[in-house]
């Protein structure tokens, strides 16, 4: 994906004003006192004695209960899957995790690689079967807080989804606490699941 779209302006402005009207709403609606809620339960599942697994699940339940209150505010549904032919960054314990629910090996990935978003664009994932995601239980935290708030997936489609920038909410801290399950491991690595399962077709 090297050709630059054409950026329709107008659609553009009016995403802009969309989402950020929707992401206010959204963050408004959300149950007092639930966002210092979460972030203190982060900061505990970091630090917590138990193995990356087990603190792994606990941040994927908890990042679970926030979508669970997004998704009435985002265009995201059930056979969109433009997201899914973009990077998708994952751990060394996000693989093991979807190795053992898949039955499929994860490469064993010596260090982490650093790609461009333009590396994997367009590019689907291993495991998208017909549009669906065939390890949504199992799926990354890259793709759980990935969500659109516009009004429909336009901007999210291949030719365009790295044409521009529109705001979203950022789950910086699960991610972060993710980073450090990782490091709790004898050798942490952060790659693409093409990289994890180059084997899957």
């Amino acid at each position: 994906m090297t050709d630059k779209p054409w950026i329709d302006s107008v659609r553009f402005e009016q995403s802009k004003k969309y989402i950020e009207l929707q992401r206010s709403s959204h963050i408004n609606a959300l149950p007092t006192g639930f966002l210092a809620n979460a972030t203190e339960r982060t900061r505990q599942i970091a630090i917590m004695n138990a193995s990356p697994r087990v603190k792994l699940g606990k941040l994927y339940s908890l990042v679970n209960e926030y979508a669970a209150m997004r998704q009435p505010y985002i265009a995201c549904k059930q056979g969109c899957d433009s997201c899914c032919h973009m990077k998708v960054e994952l751990t060394n314990v996000e693989a093991e995790r979807i190795a053992k629910a898949t039955g499929i090996l994860a490469q064993p990935l010596r260090v982490s690689t650093s790609n461009s978003d333009e590396k994997f664009a367009g590019i689907p994932c291993p495991f998208l079967k017909d549009h669906k995601c065939s390890i949504y239980d199992d799926r990354p935290l890259t793709c759980r807080g990935h969500a659109s708030f516009d009004f429909d997936s336009y901007w999210c489609a291949t030719e365009r989804m790295l044409a521009v920038k529109l705001p979203m909410v950022s789950l910086g801290e699960a991610l972060a606490v993710n980073h450090l399950i990782a490091q709790t491991t004898a050798n942490p690595v952060i790659a693409d699941i093409r990289e994890f399962f180059p084997s899957v077709q």
